[in-house]
């Protein structure tokens, strides 16, 4: 046998080795590093549910500064217009919840982008989707010293108490 062969099947044995300890090891980490975070995580994220969900079923309107008035009262259906296309309301929340898109929507103050974004988010909540939404509204973002990650894990800490590494944050 060749130095060559040999070589080639102690990289092969070394490999096929690492291989069986990773899958016999690695499920046992994951899931222990689960069970260790998994009471804070279903105790922190409906929380966080539950009060984002209060901040977008009511809204508060130009008519009526003083007291929040229920989204679904007053909510009226969106066009939109994607290059010479307009699009239903509903072709644009179809797409953002069943292929979770990035979606950019951008228009003129007071043209109802965050209104529609807190009835897709109250919307999502309540056909009970098997992920959870977040919703951060840009104008919370400090000017020029915070990323919209950052933004994020600040906002998802106060709800959750679990601290993890902000490179494991990652936008879908």
């Amino acid at each position: 046998m060749s130095i060559e062969e040999l070589s080639s099947k102690g990289i092969d044995s070394f490999i096929n080795h690492l291989n069986s300890f990773i899958f016999k090891t690695a499920p046992e980490f994951f899931i222990t590093q689960y069970k260790k975070h998994e009471m804070k995580l279903n105790k922190g994220l409906p929380e966080y549910i539950k009060a984002n969900y209060q901040r977008c079923a009511f809204v508060r309107t130009l008519l009526k500064r003083d007291r929040p008035t229920e989204l679904d009262k007053i909510y009226e259906p969106l066009q939109f217009k994607i290059d010479d296309e307009i699009l239903k309301e509903d072709e644009i929340k179809s797409s953002i919840a069943t292929n979770l898109h990035r979606t950019i929507i951008s228009g003129y103050a007071g043209n109802g982008k965050t209104i529609f974004l807190k009835k897709i988010y109250k919307e999502l909540i309540d056909n009970q989707v098997n992920f959870y939404p977040i919703f951060v509204e840009l104008r919370n973002i400090s000017s020029g010293t915070q990323t919209l990650l950052d933004c994020i894990y600040e906002y998802l800490s106060r709800h959750i108490q679990i601290i993890l590494p902000r490179n494991n944050l990652h936008m879908v």
